[in-house]
Order: C-alpha cells, then sequence, then structure tokens
C-alpha cells in the first residue's frame, strides 16, 4: 500500500471516531477540541483549526479564531490577535469560494491576494486546505489544515473525505442548535414529562424504578408496572449496565451531579434498542433519588453504522473495480478523483488532474465533437446518465474503444455538484464485434453462392436455424407458411417411401455422409446424396447439412441394378431351360421373378392357342396357387404341369386375347371389360389387373397376367417387364428347338453394352478390386476427375498410388468410405476424392470383389471446413459475450447497492429539511433516483436471465397454483394507480384457475407484457385489456393494448433477440425482453403469438398447458 492511500486511510478511520465523538457530546466547543488533535495527527498536518463566524456591532461580517490544535515545534496561534475578528472583506474571493461550498487546496506563493500572503506568511505557512462548514445552507466558518514545514497538497480522495465530514459536522451543528431550541421549547411549556418520544424516570436510592411515563411502554414494548421496582441496570445490556453503575459510582468522587452515557436495551423480542440515558442525582438531607430521560437515538446509530459501512464499501470499490472510476466538478469541469486504473491506458493520474482538457484531447477528432456535445447536453439538460462509446489515442500511438457512463450529484439547492462516472476498456469486445459481423456476412456470403442446397437445423428436433437460397428455390413449396417449413421441413421435402428411415438414420445418426434419399422438389422427386455434420453453434451445437443432387446417376445406378437383375433372371431362365428337362419348372421361375418384379400378388403365363373356329385360348405354362378351397387346390395340383385351359373370352384375359392389346386396369369393379361372372365363387377379389400380349415378331404366341399390386399399373411396368416377354416369346418359339440359347447369349451382350454406356458417360468413377484390393477394372470417367488414365489403375492397389492408408481394421465388407486427398496430374491442384466401397457375392454368399464407386467432393469439402471454422469462432465470440455481460452484470450490481444504501441515508437527511421548497425537491430528485435505480436493476435482471436462458442454466420449478390469483396479485402490487384501481383492465372470470407450472417464470412474463403494453400506449388512449380464457387442453391469456402497435413488415421479427420496431421513437427498451418471454413460454410448454396493426394496438396471447409433462431444460 502506498503512503497516500495508507494517509487515506488513516483519516477515513479518524472521521468515522470522530462522528462518534461529536454524536456523544453535547458540548460543540469540547468536542471540537478533541477532534482537532485526531485529524491533525491523521493527515500529518502541522496545524489544524476552526474559524467561525459572526456579525459584529457595525454589521461586517466577520471570521474569528475559535479553536486549534499544533503539532510540537510549530506556533501557536490562539493568542495571535489579528486571528480574531477579521472582516472577510479583507479576502473577499475566498469569502465567495467558501461560501459557495468550494474547497482551497493550494500553496501560499500561488496566491494573488498579497494581504493573504501576508498574513499567512506570518504563521509560516506554506500550503493550506481550507473547507467549508454549512449549516442549514449558511457560511458557519471553515475548517483549516496548514502544513508549515513542506509544500505538500491534499489529494483529490483525501479532500473528498475530510469534505463530507464537514458537511456532516455542519448538519450537526444544525442538529445540535435546533436540539437546543426544542429543549428551551420544552422546558418552556414544561412538556418534559408529557413527551411521547423521550422515556421520563424515576430511581430511589437503590437505583430501583419508581417512576415511568408512557414513552416506556412505546420504547421498549413492556408494562410499567412490571418494570417499577425492579433496577434499571437490569434492562440495558450488559456492558450498559456495567457503564451506568461505574458513572454513578464516580458522581460523588467526581463531585457532579449529572450523568450521560450511550448504550441499548433488549426489548421483549431479543433486539437491540440504542439510546442515550441523562441522569441526574438529586439530594435533600439524608433522602437520596435520581430523576433522568432517555432519548431514542437508535434510529441514528444505525445511520452512522450504514455511514462507516458505506465509506468501507466506498473505499473497497474504488479500489478493486477494474474500470477506471472518476469524479468530476460539475461547475468547472475540474477532476476531482481518478482511480490509478487509467494507468492501464497507458496515461499517468497527475496528467489528469493537473489539466481539466487533458481527457478531451485524448479523444480521436472524428469522435471529440459528437462527445463534447452529448456531454454539453446531458450536464445543461440534467439528463439522467451519460453513456457513450468512443475512442482514444493511447500513448504508444494505438487506438482503444471506451465505454464513458457518468451521472450527475446535486446538492440541495438542485444545482450539479459533482458528476461521478466510470470508464470500460470495450477494445476487445469492439474488435470481436466487428469479426462477428465479418464472420457472419461471409457465412452468408459462402452459403448464399453455393450451388447446391445447405441448411443448419437443431440437433435435437431438427427445427431449421438457416437455409440458403438454393435450399429455399429447390425445395420450399408454397403449401407452408414460413414457420411451418421451418419446423416441418422433413415432412414437406422427404418423400414419403424415404421419411421414416430418414428420421431413425438421422435420430441416430448425427455425423454421416452420402445418405442417399429421395426429395420433394419443385421439379418433382428426385434422388439426392445428403451429408451431416455435427457442428459448434450459439453455446451448443448444430448440424449442417449438404444436399447434393444426385439424380441422373442415381436413375442410372437403379436402371443398372434392374436391368443386371432382369439380366440375371432371364439368364437364369435359359440356363434352367438349357439345362433342365422340366421345362415347367423354367416357367414357374420366370412368373415368380415377373411378380416379384412388379409388387403384384399372384399372376399367370399362358400360350395363346386356336380351336377349331379360330377362337383363340390360353393354356397356362405357369400359374399362382391361390386355391381357396380343398377341392381347387386338388384341381391345381393336377394340372397346373400340364397346363390349365381358359376360353371365356368375355373376361379381362380374354379381352387381351381377342385384341391382342395390352391393357392396365386399376379399377377392376369399375371396368367395362370385365364381366361378372368370368371369375368362379370364392375366387379372391380382383383389384387391379395388367395383362400383356406376347409375341414373336409378328405372331401374338402368348400372354402374362399379373393382379392386385399395391400400386397403380403404369406403362413403365409393362416396359420394364419386355425383357422378360421377349425372352418367354423366345422360350414359347423355342420349344421345340431344345432350349436356345441365342437369346440369353443376346441379352448378355446387351447388359454389358449398357453396363460399358453406362460407366463411360456417367461424372462419378466405377472400379472393380478383387479381394487384395488390386483394380480389376476402372472407368474412363477416372480420367477427366484425376487426370490418370484407366489403364494406370489396372493391377494396382487404388490407396497405394495415392498414399492414402485406410484406418487400421477397416472392415470392407461393411460399406466403408473414405475422403482421398490427391493432385490432378495435369494442373496439380488438390482434389478431394470421396469412395463408397460395396462387397460383391455370389449366390452362395462368397465373398468374390469390391465395387467402388468414387466422385470428386473438393468443393463440399471446403465448404463445410469453412463453415465449421466459420462457426467455431462464432461460438467464441459468444462466449466472450457472455463472461462479458455476466461480469458487467455482476460488477453493477455493487455500485448499484452503493448508490441505493446513499439514496437511502439521502431521505434520512431529507427528513431535517424543513424549509419547503427545498424539501420538496430533494424528495423529487430522489424519487427519480429511485426510478432509474430500478429501471437498471431490471435491465441487468434481464440481461441475466437472458444469458442464464442461453447457456441452459435457467431452473424450472413447477408447482401447483392459481393463474387468475397470481395475475390479480400482480396487478394490483404493480400496475396500481390507487388503492382499487389499476392501470389496466381485468377480464379473469370469477372462478380460481388451477395449472401447474413455474410461478417465478410466470410472473416474468405477464409483467414484460403488460408493462409493454402500458409503455406503447400514449397518453389519453384506453387501458390495456388483460383476458383469461380457459380451453379444454389450454389457457389462452390476452393482452389487448390500444397503443402503437407494430408495423406489418416487422411483426415476423418481434421476437428476435435485440429488435426492436421502427416506430418505438424515444421510448426507452432494450429489445431483449419479448424475447427472453418467448423462450421462457416455450419452457413452460406453451407458446406466444402476436397480432398487431400500427397505430391501433396489438395483441399478445400467452397459450400455456395445464401441466407441461416433459420439462424442456
Amino acid at each position: 500500500m502506498s503512503d497516500k492511500t495508507h494517509l487515506s486511510v488513516k483519516i477515513l478511520s479518524t472521521i468515522g471516531e470522530s462522528y462518534a465523538l461529536l454524536e456523544g457530546t453535547k458540548n460543540l466547543r469540547k468536542a471540537i477540541n478533541r477532534i482537532l488533535p485526531k485529524l491533525g495527527e491523521a493527515s500529518s498536518v502541522d496545524r489544524v483549526y476552526v474559524f467561525r463566524n459572526y456579525y459584529n456591532p457595525e454589521g461586517e461580517f466577520c471570521l474569528t479564531y475559535l479553536d486549534e490544535w499544533c503539532r510540537e515545534g510549530i506556533s501557536v496561534q490562539m493568542d495571535n490577535e489579528n486571528l480574531f475578528g477579521v472582516p472577510w472583506s479583507i479576502f473577499p474571493e475566498l469569502e465567495v469560494d467558501l461560501r459557495n461550498n468550494k474547497v482551497q487546496n493550494g500553496f501560499v506563493r500561488e496566491s494573488p491576494n498579497e494581504v493573504f500572503k501576508e498574513v499567512m506568511a506570518q504563521q509560516d505557512i506554506m500550503a493550506y486546505l481550507f473547507i467549508p462548514i454549512l449549516v442549514h445552507n449558511e457560511f458557519w466558518g471553515f475548517i483549516g489544515f496548514d502544513n508549515c514545514t513542506r509544500e505538500e497538497l491534499f489529494t483529490p480522495e483525501q479532500v473528498s473525505a475530510l469534505h463530507a465530514f464537514a458537511t456532516t459536522l455542519g448538519n450537526l451543528i444544525f442538529a445540535k442548535r435546533s436540539f437546543k431550541k426544542a429543549v428551551r421549547n420544552q422546558r418552556k411549556y414544561k412538556q418534559i414529562i408529557s413527551n411521547i418520544q423521550d422515556v421520563v424516570f424515576k430511581l430511589d436510592k437503590s437505583l430501583n424504578i419508581t417512576y415511568l411515563n408512557g414513552a416506556w411502554s412505546k420504547m421498549t414494548d413492556r408494562k410499567i408496572q412490571d418494570c417499577v421496582g425492579k433496577p434499571l441496570s437490569c434492562f440495558f445490556v450488559e456492558e450498559g449496565a456495567r457503564q451506568l453503575n461505574l458513572e454513578l459510582a464516580l458522581l460523588d468522587v467526581k463531585g457532579e451531579r449529572n450523568l450521560s452515557i450511550r448504550t441499548a436495551f433488549r426489548k421483549v423480542d431479543g433486539s437491540l434498542y440504542y439510546v442515550r440515558v441523562n441522569l441526574k442525582k438529586n439530594q435533600k438531607g439524608d433522602r437520596i433519588e435520581f430523576f433522568g430521560t432517555i432519548n431514542d437515538v437508535h434510529q441514528s446509530q444505525i445511520n452512522f453504522d450504514l455511514l462507516k459501512e458505506s465509506e468501507s464499501k466506498f473505499k473497497a470499490l474504488f479500489e478493486t473495480v477494474e474500470d477506471v472510476l472518476y469524479s468530476l466538478d460539475a461547475q468547472t469541469g475540474r477532476l476531482l478523483i481518478i482511480s490509478e486504473k487509467i494507468e492501464r491506458f497507458g496515461f499517468k493520474r497527475e496528467d489528469f488532474m493537473s489539466d481539466p482538457q487533458f481527457w478531451w484531447m485524448q479523444i480521436v477528432p472524428e469522435d471529440r465533437p459528437v462527445v463534447k456535445r452529448t456531454f454539453t447536453e446531458f450536464v445543461e439538460k440534467k439528463l439522467p446518465l451519460f453513456e457513450m462509446e468512443y475512442r482514444i489515442l493511447k500513448p504508444d500511438g494505438s487506438i482503444a474503444w471506451v465505454y464513458d457512463k457518468s451521472g450527475i450529484e446535486y446538492g440541495s439547492d438542485q444545482k450539479a455538484v459533482r458528476i461521478h462516472g466510470r470508464i470500460s476498456d470495450i477494445t476487445e469486445k469492439k474488435n470481436k464485434e466487428v469479426q462477428l459481423d465479418q464472420t457472419e456476412n461471409r457465412f452468408r456470403i459462402i452459403t448464399e453462392n453455393l450451388p447446391f442446397p445447405f441448411i443448419l437445423c437443431k440437433d435435437d428436433d431438427f427445427k431449421l436455424l438457416y437455409y440458403n437460397f438454393a435450399f429455399y428455390e429447390n425445395f420450399q413449396s408454397s403449401n407452408f407458411g414460413l414457420g411451418d417449413f421451418e419446423v416441418y421441413w422433413i415432412n414437406q421435402i422427404v418423400s414419403s417411401d424415404s421419411r421414416e428411415s430418414f428420421l431413425n438414420f438421422i435420430q441416430a445418426n448425427s455425423n454421416f455422409s452420402n445418405y442417399e434419399a429421395q426429395i420433394n422438389t419443385k421439379e418433382g422427386v428426385q434422388w439426392y446424396s445428403i451429408s451431416c455434420q455435427l457442428i459448434p453453434y450459439k453455446l451448443g451445437v448444430a448440424r449442417a447439412l449438404v444436399f447434393y443432387n444426385i439424380n441422373k446417376r442415381k436413375l442410372s445406378e437403379l436402371e443398372l441394378i434392374r436391368m443386371n437383375d432382369v439380366i440375371q433372371a432371364i439368364n437364369q431362365t435359359q440356363m434352367d431351360f438349357s439345362m433342365d428337362n422340366e421345362i415347367q419348372d423354367t416357367f414357374y421361375m420366370l412368373l415368380e421373378s415377373l411378380i416379384g418384379f412388379t409388387d403384384s400378388s399372384f399372376g399367370f403365363l399362358g400360350e395363346v392357342l386356336y380351336d377349331e373356329n379360330g377362337m383363340p385360348y390360353l393354356k397356362s405354362n405357369a400359374i399362382s396357387n391361390i386355391s381357396w378351397s380343398d377341392e381347387v387346390d386338388e384341381y391345381y395340383q393336377r394340372n397346373f404341369r400340364v397346363g390349365m385351359e381358359f376360353r371365356n373370352l368375355n373376361s379381362l384375359f380374354g379381352w387381351v386375347l381377342v385384341n391382342k392389346e395390352t391393357m392396365i386396369c386399376n379399377e377392376v369393379e369399375k371396368d367395362s371389360r370385365r364381366s361378372p361372372h368370368a371369375t368362379p365363387p370364392g375366387h379372391p377379389l380382383l383389384h387391379r389387373f395388367l395383362g400383356i400380349p406376347i409375341f414373336k415378331g409378328e405372331k401374338f404366341v402368348g400372354m402374362v397376367g399379373l393382379a392386385n399390386k399395391e400400386k397403380p399399373y403404369t406403362q413403365e411396368d409393362v416396359d420394364f417387364l419386355n425383357p422378360f416377354l421377349s425372352s418367354y416369346a423366345n422360350l414359347i418359339a423355342s420349344l421345340n428347338v431344345n432350349r436356345d440359347k441365342r437369346n440369353a447369349e443376346m441379352l448378355q451382350k446387351q447388359s454389358e453394352s449398357l453396363y460399358q454406356l453406362l460407366s463411360e458417360n456417367i461424372d462419378d468413377i466405377v472400379t472393380l478390386h478383387d479381394l487384395e484390393l488390386k483394380t480389376v477394372y476402372a472407368s474412363p470417367s477416372i480420367e477427366k476427375v484425376t487426370g490418370y488414365k484407366a489403364d494406370l489403375f489396372i493391377g494396382k492397389d487404388f490407396f497405394h498410388l495415392f498414399d492414402f492408408k485406410p484406418h487400421e481394421g477397416t472392415d470392407f465388407s461393411k460399406f466403408p468410405r473414405f475422403i482421398i486427398p490427391l493432385k490432378h496430374s495435369h494442373t496439380g491442384k488438390e482434389i478431394r476424392l470421396e469412395m463408397l466401397w460395396k462387397p460383391i457375392y455370389t449366390e452362395k454368399g462368397e465373398l468374390t470383389s469390391y465395387l467402388a464407386a468414387s466422385r470428386d467432393v473438393t468443393e463440399r469439402e471446403l465448404v463445410l471446413e469453412e463453415l465449421k471454422k466459420t462457426l467455431e469462432k462464432e461460438i467464441e465470440l459468444n462466449q466472450l459475450k457472455s463472461k462479458f455481460i455476466s461480469m458487467t452484470s455482476h460488477e453493477l450490481r455493487t455500485p448499484l447497492a452503493t448508490i441505493q444504501s446513499s439514496v437511502d441515508m439521502m431521505e434520512i437527511f431529507t427528513e431535517v429539511v424543513q424549509e419547503p421548497k427545498a424539501h420538496e425537491g430533494l424528495v423529487k430528485q430522489i424519487r427519480k433516483i429511485h426510478i432509474q435505480l430500478g429501471r437498471l436493476t431490471q435491465i441487468i435482471s434481464d440481461v441475466m436471465l437472458f444469458e442464464k436462458n442461453n447457456e441452459g442454466k435457467l431452473q424450472f420449478n413447477q408447482i401447483e397454483l392459481d393463474l387468475r390469483a397470481m395475475i390479480i396479485q400482480l396487478v394490483f402490487n404493480q400496475f396500481a394507480h390507487k388503492e382499487n384501481e389499476t392501470k389496466v383492465q381485468l377480464d379473469l372470470g370469477e372462478k380460481p384457475l388451477m395449472i401447474k407450472s413455474d410461478p417465478d417464470l410466470l410472473f416474468h412474463i405477464f409483467r414484460n407484457l403488460i408493462e409493454n403494453a402500458i409503455k406503447y400506449s400514449p397518453e389519453g388512449s384506453p387501458k390495456p385489456i388483460l383476458s383469461l380464457l380457459p380451453n379444454e387442453k389450454s389457457v389462452h391469456v390476452k393482452v389487448i393494448d390500444f397503443g402503437i402497435g407494430i408495423p406489418k413488415e416487422e411483426t415476423k421479427f418481434i421476437f428476435d433477440t435485440f429488435f426492436r420496431a421502427s416506430n418505438v421513437k424515444n421510448i426507452k427498451g432494450t429489445g431483449l425482453g419479448l424475447s427472453i418471454v418467448n423462450d421462457l413460454i416455450k419452457k413452460l410448454g406453451g407458446k406466444l403469438t402476436c397480432e398487431s396493426e400500427e397505430n391501433k394496438g396489438s395483441t399478445f396471447t400467452v397459450i400455456l398447458p395445464y401441466e407441461r409433462n416433459a420439462i424442456a431444460d
């Protein structure tokens, strides 16, 4: 601790002791005589003295030496006649300054008054401090501090502390003066005994109580009859009783008859109550009795303790707070106090103290005019606060951002006395804000210019947080509003076939790549590859999803797979035909393939034959067993190998036989071509039917019939079955040529050509690898992507070629995926190749090889990396913001508490101000301070609540409560004009409304909504209405106002953090209220809606469940 700081501490301690001396001594002259040595020793000066003012018989205003203390070796001035009866007209400037409560702290040699310098030199004074003493705004005198052996001034902190003591001394002088006047009046009118404030008592020789007046019961809460006859000391605390007995014993020794002590007694409830006991011994002959009074000094003692506590808090605040604290003289602008924290900016405190314009010159020129203009307006218009962010130039040449906030301290005459403020270094915050803006702009520029859809969604319920223009253009439908689309986007864009599996997949996997699903787009259902990455987002996590259109490639793959399956089925059919003499087995295998490929329930294959009349009929080669009775089953088993004949042409298949045209019938019961008697009784009902004629060249050789597909039959089914039907036609035509294989060989070549066509024309790379991962085949597209010819890869390990090592233990039979970095052989540009491996098995389940599909995903991977970095920076900035808000809010609470304590003391001092106008002005200003303290406290609470909610630290406590009663209590406690009149109209019904919810969160929600309704309703408009509407499953609470309303185009932003409508003008607010309320209502399981029309009013509806089953964290 520095010497000056240590000296300041001693001064503060001595001031506290001086307060006690002033309170405990009746004689002011004696009290001053005891105080001056203490002040002299504590301040380390050479001489301390008091001058008092008076008017001489000629009417001149003079000063006279009242008392002094001198350090050893310093000349005493009490016998100096030149210091008694000195007219103030000799020192007019000094009188004006002291009369205006201005402290004089200076060197004698710098005084312009030669008479003053001569008088001071006669007393060997080199430096002085004059502190005025004002009694009820009258110049009573001043306290002087002289340095006679050194030129040294008091620090601003020490001056402020001593000035405060002088102010208190003046108030005490006024109080004692008033008290003496009151005592004289009491004696004059003989009202001492009847005075209801002081206790009057009599004691006998043994110090037992013989008389008490009525004030005893009021002060002690004890009955008089229960106390008379008992020793007075038994009611005091132990130390007070001992002191009273000791002082009584010393009365005779000292030859005195009066004593006065300060002590405390315990009331009936055990609490302490501070009093002053005044006692006089009265002796007549042998008769001794004591008379006395007990004065109530409880509140003054409490005030004194609070003052000491306040001074202690002020000292702790000044020394520990991180911001720069300062005080200015409101009239001159001269700096009185500034904390050492200013040195963190590189400045010296001495520069500020010596030059009032120093700080203004450190403000950058571009900001200086607006700062000065704002500060001048703040002082001249007596605004509550000066708050501003601006830049300063530090001594090292760097720029720093500061937040400057100050308020004005007014005197009893309503004139500005001091300006107190703090300066915070917000450079890092400002830099972070700039970086955040740049990051967000870069993020949006990148994502909005992506050629493929991109979104951010929540990790838990997948609600959309952000989507780019490509996503909106491709997927959003007019069937949904924006809010619905953000919540139900999966239901809207993912096709019903893929929806359930997609939901199950993303719920089980937070990070994945290349999940393929069918998506509903504005162009119809298309295939997309979806990749997802879990990334940090606003103190939590979010999912980043990229949608890549693979419709063309996927359709080609599916068609290739289907064609391979068709070829395999046809090959198997013809192979079986070649190797098996039982041709019926071949036909049944073919029929099962047709039923399976079309998802039909049953069907038949038949050869067309003609009867003797040339009419066609059908003989089955294969038919499904749909027997509905034992008799029918027996018939089937007997005839299915040799074939069954069907000759009824008045039927659906008969129509195909006659017309030789394909029949697609998806509503059999309504089709006019159907005969009611075409199917025998018991036959399963036909819902859909597909009949296809089979031709060999121009010859009608057969027919296939399929029935009861779950979905409608289409021409695509017919086209898909054409290879089967061609094979069936060949089988029929080759029935007598002993299992001809030529058609199978032709179809095999066709399959290979199709495969080659696909592999050469799609952008993706297709490679085939043996079990040792050596490349067996590489599609030509590999050269287009990598620049390397396909022949380079044949017989080589793909991974070894690009120096890539898969993870140890990778199971290639589990469809592994790799991202392989490589450089293009021609351009040298780095490429990210995504490779998906698929195992190939034989029919017996033996692994034979691997098929790998690869694509260039360079752009996608780079975008994802950039997004991840961007969002990591954003979360870091949000964490810094939260830490700053938490720290600032915490730091603000301490000065707010100190201000509140000081305001409470101001209210106490205001009570003794008798001049009505001054008293009214003080009460008005104190009320303003209370209002602003409440507003600032509410803002801090809102910010802390907002941060707690964002960090997931907000607790939810559900209890059963009467919502109607809670609202009534809130309105009458917080929004009442008079005892039975409120600022809002209530329409709450007559019966209690019980719900289970959190009362603290509900209190905050409805208080905020009602405050907004009142705040944004102009004077003269109807009162806002608050109504309660219980429904079957929920409760609706409406807050209706007739105020300024919200512009229509801005209502969608009303719940956004920090958003304020453009028409609020100068109505104060933070933009946090509705955002916090909306989040709290969601936490309660409810919903908040807003309907508003500008200049007509707004309606906010809170929808709450009767009980929240699942509590949201």
